[in-house]
């Protein structure tokens, strides 16, 4: 045991000695720290320091485009109203260095094409009240690009140029993807792209010319009070799994509010709405207290309960899927239609729910990302419900008529013929399912594809957004595309007058039989370049 004394003294440097270990720079502002001309200065005199410094920002302009590396760890902060930074390079913030803050900063992206805002590449940074905007006359433009995994809290982007994305995750994740209380727009909202981590989103909005959300190879999905508006689709999930509550999902063309191929999710509490199909997918998706039309989902679906709002019975009371203007209004048949009980949440727009939007007396949860205020309703809407199975429909018994007895004349006994062997002379191959496939446009003028099965004819819609495709290749606005004839069976395409206008089109296709049934139908999003 050391001598009391020495103890003492001890105690007394370690109380006295100040930290080395961190540093506070301040660049266009004051601060309780060291003043330093630029932002780069401020970095250079962080790296003689050991520790996680941090950088005070002012309002700025600050130009350039920085990096904060794995051997200088910085946290970069700015004042309340934003420290705009005006990027000259690929990306105007590059992090490699893990738990890194970034508060209260806007960037402005460099004219250049698929320039990035923030570029975070260590998992675990943490961006908060940061802001990004393209920069006009470029096209594929990113505002935050995550690499191994982050946390976006109260972000926002504002994106307009072709092919641009707000949030795109992908690369080789470490950590989950984590955004709450964001709103984003652009041609692409947030893509979370062969994302093997968790995706966890709360409270965000996104409005997008193209896909609004898309999620591919994320088993582990939580979704909570999302409005999510899409030209094309507005939510598109790919080999992914989770739980996805209190969604608003709409769209406002020909496409679908949710595209699901090998996704088994679980939806409650939700809206899908859409100019084309509620919902198109290839696997079994379960539904809950949510509010679709029967008639426009296109696959298996599950009903638990029987209580899914029918929304081809009920108005659904969003002023403008069109638009993508999204919150419920008087009448509507989302408000208080949602999971009863008193579990206290909070709707997309930070409003406490739930809360008895339809004077009935009692607070019960709406259906969708928004929470409708109290008393927004005169009277509770009248609304259907859907039957979880399937209406059973009596076969009539048929009048018996008289059979004459015929006179028996005596014939020879016949022998037998012995059955035919499976795949041999005489074998009788399976009635073939009828399956129709979409192909490419060629040379911007023609579309081809495959049919399977008994089809006599094959049809096509095209679609970009919000805008229709003639047979003489011009787009022209419409609320529902017509049927454009292809010529051709099993190998079947349309051609076009003239060559289609350049990018991305949701194709959709049936084929019919002799009397115009519907025997197949396919949907795909087609790139013309």
């Amino acid at each position: 045991m050391l001598p009391r004394l020495l103890l003492a003294a001890l105690l007394t440097v370690l109380l006295v000695t100040p930290s080395a270990d961190a540093a506070t720079y301040c660049v266009g502002t004051p601060c309780e720290g060291t003043s330093k001309p630029t932002i780069d200065a401020a970095l250079a005199a962080a790296a003689t320091v050991p520790g996680k410094d941090t950088l005070m920002l002012g309002a700025g302009p600050f130009t350039g485009s920085w990096s904060i590396t794995a051997a200088n760890p910085v946290d970069l902060v700015g004042p309340a109203g934003g420290a705009k930074l005006i990027s000259t390079g690929n990306a105007g913030l590059v992090i490699d260095a893990p738990d890194v803050l970034v508060e209260n900063v806007q960037v402005q992206n460099h004219t250049a094409n698929a320039a990035s805002g923030i570029h975070a590449r260590a998992p675990w940074v943490k961006l908060v009240r940061v802001g990004v905007k393209d920069a006009p006359g470029t096209k594929l433009q990113v505002g935050f690009r995550v690499t191994a995994g982050a946390q976006l809290n109260t972000v926002s982007t504002s994106m307009s140029t072709p092919g641009s994305v707000g949030v795109l995750a992908t690369g080789a994740p470490t950590a989950p993807l984590q955004v709450y209380n964001a709103n984003l727009t652009g041609d692409h909202g947030l893509r979370a792209w062969e994302w093997a981590k968790p995706v966890r989103l709360e409270r965000v909005r996104v409005k997008a010319q193209n896909t609004g959300i898309a999620i591919n190879g994320s088993g582990d999905v939580l979704a909570d009070s999302v409005a999510v508006w899409g030209g094309l689709v507005a939510l598109e999930a790919r080999a992914s799994a989770g739980v996805l509550r209190h969604m608003t999902l709409a769209n406002g063309s020909n496409g679908a509010a949710l595209w699901a191929r090998t996704s088994p999710l679980k939806l409650s509490d939700s809206v899908l709405v859409s100019g084309g199909e509620d919902l198109s997918t290839d696997t079994a998706i379960e539904l809950r207290r949510s509010a679709f039309r029967p008639k426009r989902m296109e696959g298996p679906i599950t009903q638990p309960g029987a209580d899914n709002v029918d929304l081809s019975t009920a108005w659904h009371g969003m002023p403008s899927v069109a638009a993508g203007v999204l919150e419920p209004v008087s009448g509507s048949a989302l408000i208080d239609h949602g999971t009863p009980g008193p579990e206290p949440a909070f709707d997309v727009a930070l409003r406490p729910r739930p809360v008895d939007g339809d004077r009935d007396g009692v607070a019960r949860r709406d259906i969708g990302a928004f929470e409708a205020l109290e008393k927004t309703s005169v009277e509770p809407a009248k609304v259907t419900l859907i039957d979880p199975t399937p209406p059973v429909v009596a076969t009539p018994t048929p009048t018996p008529i008289p059979t004459p007895v015929p006179t028996v004349v005596p014939t020879a006994t016949p022998v037998p013929t012995p059955p035919p062997v499976e795949g041999g002379p005489g074998a009788t191959a399976p009635p073939t399912k009828p399956q129709l496939r979409i192909g490419s446009v060629q040379a911007r003028r023609t579309l081809a594809g495959r049919a399977t099965g008994a089809v006599a004819r094959v049809q096509i819609t095209l679609a970009k957004q919000g805008r229709c495709a003639s047979k003489a290749g011009a787009l022209r606005r419409a609320k529902r595309c017509a049927w454009l004839g292809a010529g051709g069976r099993r190998t079947w395409t349309l051609k076009f007058a003239r060559k289609l206008p350049r990018g991305t089109y949701t194709v959709r296709a049936r084929a019919l039989d002799g009397r115009g049934r519907v025997l197949a139908t396919a949907f795909k999003r087609v790139r013309v370049a």
